[in-house]
């Protein structure tokens, strides 16, 4: 999953109102040719998804599972935003949420929690 300029940091006083709840399709991954995956999940995805490593930069690659063969289209996401096999990818599963690496005025980095305004 790649984080767009859709995803904006969780702020206490304009999120106050809001409130979660589970995804009902998948259709926000509908154009994701692949997604990172944890090594923990490794045993529960390797059964359903082709598995291989992404280069991020020069030294630095990413464990991703494969979901379709060309850009813009995902093939484990049905025609009615349903997921296709059992076993669905973490960043799929914490959606509207992810991690985002926010460069701090200091010139340090840190991860805070930013959700998917779409």
């Amino acid at each position: 999953m790649t984080l767009t300029n859709d995803f904006s940091l969780i702020d206490a006083d304009r999120c106050r109102q809001h409130g979660w709840r589970s995804t009902q399709n998948f259709y926000f991954t509908q154009n994701d040719t692949v997604v990172p995956l944890l090594v923990a999940e490794l045993g529960r995805a390797l059964p359903f998804y082709p598995l291989a490593f992404k280069q991020l930069n020069q030294n630095v690659y990413q464990l991703v599972a494969l979901l379709g063969l060309h850009p813009g289209r995902n093939l484990f996401v049905d025609a009615n935003g349903q997921w296709r096999v059992n076993y669905i990818p973490s960043p799929y599963r914490a959606h509207p949420f992810a991690l985002m690496k926010v460069q701090m005025d200091n010139g340090n980095s840190q991860y805070m929690i930013g959700f998917d305004r779409r």
